[in-house]
């Protein structure tokens, strides 16, 4: 291979179809390889190739699908790196698929538990902020969701943003045709709360989706934070709120 003899000009990168780069034998210089895209698509060199980046793009499909069911709740509640975070876990649910053959292996076939507990905002765990314990309750052949929180101490049970002075909590549940990339979502949300040594009653937030629905229901559950001034409501950033994935109903395999 030919290498670069010049002890005071030293290349890297490419010029005219010249690849200059750095290795362990000195700075050396190479003719660029030209890709063929008829032979990664034909050759069985490439296989386990096209199959991985098969995988890899079925999960970031359904992974923008989970995306866009919660969307208006990642507004609320999210950090920067989310959606590579959703992709990544839709690979494992992915992979978990003991049906499919490798590189044909898709998300509706694997186990949907490994999404469990997901927090849209690793910077604010959902369970860092609230202590208080929410029960999402999925009645499939009504399509009534309901989110229950009992009685409880704001000051003991919610982990307030600094300054916050109220809060509210906000839930959603989407059931997602990851095979027909269709989404149906509903949302709902409490009133500011005060944050304050006064114990509340316990209260439930309910969603309505389609009766009977085939396809996996996933709920999410999520708090925000404010500061409210002489009846002037200032919102506290989605990185100082928390999001998670709190259940999953999937549907009854066939018979």
């Amino acid at each position: 291979m030919p290498k670069q003899i010049s002890p005071v000009v030293k290349i890297k990168g490419k010029i005219d179809g010249l690849n200059y780069f750095e290795s362990q034998d000195g700075y050396m210089v190479q003719k660029s390889a030209r890709f063929s895209k008829d032979r990664y698509l034909t050759s069985e060199t490439y296989d386990l190739t096209r199959r991985n980046a098969s995988e890899f793009g079925i999960a970031g499909k359904a992974g923008r699908l989970f995306h866009k069911a919660f969307n208006a709740e990642i507004g609320k509640a999210a950090d920067s790196r989310v959606m590579s975070r959703i992709c990544k876990a839709m690979l494992r649910v992915l992979q978990s698929d003991t049906t499919g053959s490798y590189g044909q292996r898709r998300v509706e076939s694997g186990n949907m538990a490994f999404l469990e507990g997901f927090d849209f905002n690793l910077a604010v765990p959902y369970e860092a902020a609230v202590k208080v314990d929410a029960v999402a309750t999925v009645a499939r052949p009504t399509g009534l969701v309901a989110v229950s929180l009992p009685s409880y101490m704001p000051k003991e049970g919610i982990v307030a943003a600094d300054g916050a002075t109220h809060y509210s909590f906000f839930a959603a549940a989407a059931a997602i045709d990851f095979a027909g990339e269709t989404v149906t979502a509903v949302q709902a949300e409490t009133e500011d709360l005060p944050w304050v040594r006064t114990a509340t009653a316990a209260d439930s937030l309910e969603l309505n989706l389609p009766a009977a629905s085939p396809l996996p229901i996933f709920v999410v559950m999520g708090i925000t934070f404010k500061k409210i001034v002489n009846t002037e409501v200032f919102r506290f950033s989605k990185k100082e709120a928390a999001l998670q994935l709190i259940g999953i109903s999937q549907p009854e395999p066939p018979l």
